[in-house]
This record gives structure tokens, C-alpha cells and sequence, in this order.
């Protein structure tokens, strides 16, 4: 018996591990910084830094955005928050003293939460998890501020596989409870190593988030972030598919 063609397609892409036709829509600007934007449209930056060495030239941010999550407090996830946040009457989203420290007095009130928190915006809940980093804003000369837990982003809507963005950190056992509690479909890992996982470690992240997709971010920006999305994909299980994304080139997942 032949199956009807949307019926084989379907099948067809069940057995290849393909991504739905309808998803998120993911755009790299460099570092750990994402436009991220659910099916049901809801547009959030996450950790963008456009100061970095590896931001897109010529891109130019959308018009709209409804949040900005910042994962913790260095100048390269955290410096352009504020900016952001004003420009486009956007919260800020993040761990509870980050955001007191970031919010602009011009812009709307952020949304501070904690590890094992939720935030909704639009039809996206923004669930904060553990990472094993430290977290402070540094100016010269000055002692560091601290601004709370270090944090990563689990982001889940309707229709759409659970998607985490793990921020900046090492390998941690953490990540099998992400695993129990959320069930992630998709990855954006950290491998660059000397400050977060290397592309090993990201792999063994993987395994024990349970993803069926992964996406390298966090290396190459400055030569210290040496690991190299070549190694994670020899590293990771013939499983687990690997994106390698160009800085300002959306595409879904």
C-alpha cells in the first residue's frame, strides 16, 4: 500500500531526524548572541554584544523585539543589554540582581527571575537553569559588581521542540536534570573553551541533555575560544545532528 504523499513525507522525515517545517528561526550574531523567533512570532535577543569581533557587518537588528536575556554579567553577553533594551522599549530577562544592575532608567522595567524561575513573553516561557560560570560586571580599575547566579535559557512554545541556550559554562551534571525537567530538543553549546566547555566536553553536554540538535557558539572570537565546530561534530554521536551558523544568515530549527 502507498502512503499518501504528506503521509511519506512525514515518515520521511521522522527516520531522517529532520527538523519541522514550521520552527524556531535562529540567527547567530556572533560570540553567544542570538535573535531567536518562535512560529507564533515572539522575537527575543539573547547575550547580544554588537561590539563583538564576529557580528555580522551590515546586519541590522529588527525593527521589534519583545525581550532581551542576558545570562549573566560580563561585558561580552551583558554590555549592549541596556542600549537594546531602550532602543526597543524591550526587558530585559535574566537573574534577578543582573537585571537591577542593567536596566535603563528610559526603558520598560525588566523581569527578574531565578534558577528553576519562568517568564513569559508572548507565546515563548523563558525557564532559567544552573551554569557553572561566575557572574559580575567588570570596569576597569574598579572592583567587579556582582550580579547574581550565572544562568542559561530553556525556551519553550507552543508547537516548537524545547530550546536551550546554555549561556557561558563548564560541564555540569546539571545538565541531566535540563534533561528531566524540559526535555530539549535543540542545543546552542559553548566550545570554546579556556572560560566554558571545549567541543569534548559540549559532545558529553549533548549526551546528557538528550538533544537531537546542536549548535557551537562562544568560540573563535578572540584565539584564547580555540575549540572549533570540526571537532565538535567528531565528537558528538552520529545521533545528534551539528549546525555550524553564519554570523546574520537566519535559519530554522
Amino acid at each position: 500500500m502507498r502512503l499518501p504523499l504528506a503521509l511519506a513525507t512525514l515518515a520521511a522525515s521522522v527516520l531522517l531526524g529532520a527538523a519541522p517545517a514550521q520552527a524556531w528561526t535562529l540567527t547567530w550574531l556572533g560570540h553567544a548572541g542570538w535573535v531567536v523567533e518562535s512560529r507564533g512570532g515572539t522575537r527575543l535577543l539573547i547575550d547580544p554584544w554588537l561590539a563583538n569581533p564576529r557580528f555580522p557587518r551590515g546586519y541590522a537588528l529588527p525593527a521589534r523585539v519583545d525581550a532581551v536575556l542576558v545570562s549573566h554579567g560580563h561585558s561580552d553577553h551583558a554590555e549592549s543589554a541596556a542600549e537594546l533594551s531602550e532602543r526597543h522599549k524591550a526587558p530585559i530577562v535574566g537573574c534577578y540582581e543582573l537585571v537591577a544592575a542593567l536596566a535603563p532608567e528610559a526603558g520598560p522595567a525588566g523581569i527578574g527571575a531565578n534558577i528553576g524561575g519562568a517568564v513569559k513573553v508572548g507565546d515563548v516561557t523563558v525557564h532559567l537553569t544552573a551554569a557553572a560560570h561566575s557572574s559580575a560586571i567588570v570596569q576597569e580599575g574598579a572592583t567587579p559588581h556582582y550580579t547574581g547566579a550565572p544562568v542559561g535559557f530553556v525556551l519553550m512554545a507552543p508547537g516548537e521542540r524545547p530550546l536551550y541556550h546554555a549561556g557561558d559554562t563548564g560541564l555540569t551534571r546539571e545538565m541531566e536534570t535540563i534533561r528531566e525537567l524540559y526535555q530539549p530538543g535543540i542545543a546552542l553549546l559553548p566550545i570554546g573553551g579556556h572560560f566554558t566547555m571545549d567541543p569534548v566536553q559540549a559532545a558529553i553536554a549533548s549526551r546528557w541533555l538528550g538533544v537531537k540538535d546542536v549548535v557551537p557558539m562562544h568560540h573563535g572570537t578572540f584565539p584564547v575560544l580555540s575549540g572549533k565546530p570540526t571537532a565538535l561534530r567528531a565528537a558528538l554521536s552520529r545521533a545528534v545532528r551539528m549546525t555550524d551558523p553564519v554570523p546574520g544568515t537566519a535559519f530554522k530549527l
